[in-house]
Order: structure tokens, then sequence, then C-alpha cells
């Protein structure tokens, strides 16, 4: 099978709440809602890479275990953002009988997506089954998500990976998977991934792919489309001493 930009993203992705780096509040939190199984509707909100998606599927694997696609389904509201989405698929899957437990998850990834009028269809469905579904709503701007259904849910809000906990997962997946990458390298891919530790996966990959040995700063920075800061520091000089007239 060819190997695609983005399969590091999805073979490094924690499996469960434990395994999650960088968002130790949120993962608290949803520990405790699994323990007193009290799930609330949530809305996770935060900058792309930082785990939002992650931590619903964690969550569904460490609440229902082996059988967890049995009760979670995920919807990408960027794929269809209108109202007819909403009402055929999230409404028939909510309306939908379940057995053993007692409830299910709907995950709506880039809920801030969502068109105008499909929103107040949502929060009406969202009432009515809220007895069998519990929502999960992603979104990177909580603002977009109309009053009516952020005050039914609890909302977290993900901040940005730090350096220090990324360049611990990249150093073993760089170990893992054979990658050559000085520690320097490791903190600029860090640094420049601007907290989306999925942004440092891909690139990570890239090199690798790309055929990149012996990985330093400089190949980061190239892999990145960034200009080193020694050259920006070189153009400065440059500028500050030569006489353009």
């Amino acid at each position: 099978f060819p190997v695609t930009i983005g399969s590091y993203a999805e073979q490094y992705r924690p499996k469960h709440l434990e395994e999650v780096v960088g968002q130790d509040h949120i993962v608290s939190y949803l520990k405790n809602f699994i323990k007193n199984n009290k799930i609330p509707h949530m809305i996770f909100a935060g900058l792309p890479g930082t785990g939002k998606t992650t931590c619903a599927l964690a969550l569904a694997r460490d609440l229902y275990g082996e059988n967890w696609k049995n009760y979670f389904i995920e919807i990408n509201a960027s794929d269809d953002r209108s109202l007819a989405m909403i009402r055929s698929k999230v409404k028939e899957y909510a309306k939908q009988a379940i057995l053993e437990k007692d409830f299910k998850i709907i995950f709506l990834d880039e809920a801030d997506n969502l068109a105008k009028d499909a929103q107040p269809a949502l929060r009406r469905i969202i009432e009515r089954y809220s007895d069998r579904c519990r929502f999960i709503f992603s979104c990177d701007y909580p603002n977009r998500i109309i009053d009516a259904i952020k005050d039914r849910c609890a909302v977290f809000r993900f901040k940005a990976i730090n350096s220090q906990d990324m360049k611990l997962l990249l150093e073993k997946i760089s170990q893992k998977e054979s990658i050559d990458i000085t520690k320097d390298a490791l903190m600029t891919l860090c640094v420049l991934s601007n907290g989306s530790m999925r942004r440092a996966l891909n690139t990570l990959e890239k090199m690798k792919n790309g055929g990149i040995t012996n990985i330093n700063s400089e190949a980061v920075y190239d892999a990145m489309g960034y200009i080193n800061d020694d050259d920006i520091r070189r153009l400065l000089i440059s500028t500050k001493y030569r006489d353009w007239e």
C-alpha cells in the first residue's frame, strides 16, 4: 500500500485517555465523568492538532470498551454543513434505540462550520434525544456555535501542546521509526509546529518519506517552509550596514 502523509498522526494517535499528552486538565474531567457514569454534552474548542478528536475517541474507548464503535458515530460538519444533513444523519442516528448501554455518543467534528439554519434544528435534536444520546462538538471557533447549544454543553478549551510534551512523544516516535534527528531539530520542530501535534507528526513523516537523513534544524525549517532565524539576522545586519541608495 502507498504511504500517505498523515498516517503517523493516525498510527500514533492515543487510544486511551491515559495516553493523551498536553491536556491534563481536560483528561482529568473526562476520567471522572466515566468513573461516575455522568457524561454531559460537551464542546471541545481549540486550535487544530491539539487533541479534540483524539479525546473524543479515547473517551468512547474507555467508556464502552472493545465494542465502542457500536455506540459512537463521528460526523464531520465540514463535509456537509446543511440542515438536510442534520435531519438525515444526525437525527436518524439519534432516534435509534440502543441496547445494553444507557446512551450513545454523537461526535460532530468542525461543528463551527454548520450552516446557520442547521444549528437551531440541532438544538431541538439535543433536547429530544438526550435520554439516549450524548453530543460532543469540536470546533476551532466556539463563538460560531449558537448560545442555545453552548448553554446545554460543558465547554472545554484545548490549549496548544507545549513543546516539552511534544518533544517527548516525537523522540519516542523517531526512535521507533528509525529517524535520525538531532535534539536541536526536534525542538525546532516542536516550536514551529505552534502547539499542533498533527503538524509536527506530518512534518516528521514528510521528511522521513522524502528520504531526508540526519535531520537537522535547517531541514526542519525547509520542510515547514520557514526562514531560519540566522538567515533573518544576517539579512537585518546586511540591511543596516549597506547603503541601498
